[in-house]
């Protein structure tokens, strides 16, 4: 399977060459944090019926200390109307590289991804309860 890499529009895709070489050396697709966002969601629904493996960050964002944020609820919606698992995955080191604000990587370090079991999801879960598990197996991930 081929991965796909949600990236966000307004920051990768508008305007520039970014978006086309992020797109290009990664797989990124641009996804709509603050518009277009079901369209988008549609669009991570096109990618999993082609057995792609969607890549999302969840909180939307970078977190400027590398403290997980608050997760966004097209986590939950996603999950559970697709019927798809979801991989939980932490990572580690990736704020010293690209830190918020930054396109480019700004030096090379290391990077620690840790995985969890898949977490799936019995018809009836609202989305709401969907994204808080995702979020605490996330957060499990990360505890030192």
């Amino acid at each position: 399977d081929q991965p796909a890499i949600a990236a966000a529009a307004d920051y990768f895709f508008e305007g520039g060459l970014l978006g086309p070489v992020v797109a290009l050396a990664t797989g990124a697709f641009p996804f709509g944090r603050t518009e277009h966002v079901r369209a988008s969601l549609g669009y991570v629904g096109s990618f999993l019926d082609a057995d792609w493996n969607v890549i999302l960050f969840p909180e939307g964002t970078r977190s400027p200390t590398e403290q997980l944020g608050p997760f966004k609820s097209g986590i939950g919606l996603l999950a559970t109307q697709l019927g798809v698992p979801v991989v939980p995955v932490g990572i580690r080191g990736a704020h010293a590289i690209l830190p918020k604000g930054a396109k480019l990587p700004r030096r090379r370090g290391r990077v620690r991804l840790s995985f969890g079991p898949p977490v799936t999801f019995q018809p009836g879960c609202t989305a709401q309860e969907a994204t808080a598990r995702i979020e605490a197996a996330v957060r499990v991930l990360l505890d030192p």
